[in-house]
């Protein structure tokens, strides 16, 4: 059976990896992370590592034995975390902590979860993997340090890195702007954020983990590839406002400022080259957020 470790495979884009991989019965996966939630152990091929990336000392010690691993633990932009040293103890140094356990320990597949945001805050439409890296803020900064790692040690392992954009799912964050906005919508029958021109490269979570895990099983050719996930077009904010409205009866009060005014989008051929499809348009994947939602929210009202 293929052994896979999964770096924060409790957190809300690591939930849905899992569930990809668990669709291939041949796997045992097993999540790392510094903390144990009370709903990780759910399926018996799972098991728990805990454990901190920004450790070289226990990552070395425990990160061993595994066929692949996927690195989705990273630090965040919120209003506690977005902090220059935080960004680089967790998704620069600790990367490259699992890097070095990965060579030492005889782990030859790694695939790595960068960010779109590696590329600045170009307002332009299909940007490619060429695009020249421009980071302009700490969190991009660090992410790009460690795709710099995984080239280096593309000499010993085959690395995989994937750039998904602008990544929505009921789960995440809860100021992020999707949550926001239907949380809103249905709890108080309006939408209080103000909507402005352009838009962004919105993808539902569902696809971002079926293509990360499409990457992952593939037979790679060389040992360092990258690839863009994302729904491959620049959605408005317009559109979003109007499907939200569309599916709640929501209506609109523009009283407060919305944070998401670019437009913005990425090329995502080379993905669908080898295999990528993404099957979420902008209504599919709203609607399954608020299916969840008040699934959630019914669960707990029992």
């Amino acid at each position: 059976m293929k052994k896979i470790l999964v770096t924060g495979g409790n957190g809300f884009l690591g939930r849905y990896v899992i569930q990809e991989l668990l669709k291939y019965n041949e796997k045992h996966v097993t999540i790392l992370s510094n903390i144990q939630k009370a709903n990780d152990k759910i399926d018996k091929r799972i098991l728990f590592m805990i454990a901190d990336i920004r450790n070289e000392g226990e990552i070395l010690e425990k990160v061993k034995k595994f066929n692949a691993v996927y690195h989705l633990a990273g630090n965040i932009r919120t209003k506690t975390t977005d902090k220059f040293q935080l960004h680089y103890d967790i998704n620069s140094k600790g990367t490259l902590n699992l890097l070095k356990a990965c060579n030492k320990n005889s782990i030859r597949r790694f695939i790595f979860i960068s960010t779109c945001e590696v590329y600045g805050e170009k307002l332009k439409e299909s940007i490619n993997e060429n695009e020249k890296k421009e980071s302009a803020n700490d969190y991009a900064k660090s992410k790009l340090l460690a795709e710099e790692y995984c080239k280096k040690y593309a000499n010993h392992l085959k690395i995989t890195v994937v750039r998904p954009s602008y990544i929505y799912c009921y789960g995440q964050y809860n100021k992020r702007l999707f949550p926001r906005i239907i949380e809103q919508a249905l709890r108080y029958e309006k939408i209080k954020l103000k909507m402005h021109p352009g838009g962004n490269d919105f993808v539902y979570v569902k696809d971002v983990a079926n293509g990360i895990v499409l990457l992952g099983e593939r037979e790679q050719q060389n040992n360092f590839e990258d690839f863009n996930i994302s729904s491959g077009k620049s959605t408005t904010m317009k559109e979003v406002f109007d499907t939200v409205k569309e599916l709640t009866g929501a209506d609109y009060d523009n009283s407060e400022v919305c944070s998401v005014d670019k437009r913005f989008s990425l090329n995502i051929e080379k993905a669908k080259k080898v295999g990528y499809n993404p099957k979420y348009n902008l209504k599919r994947g709203i609607s399954d957020f608020i299916d969840l939602y008040n699934k959630e929210k019914s669960n707990k009202g029992k």
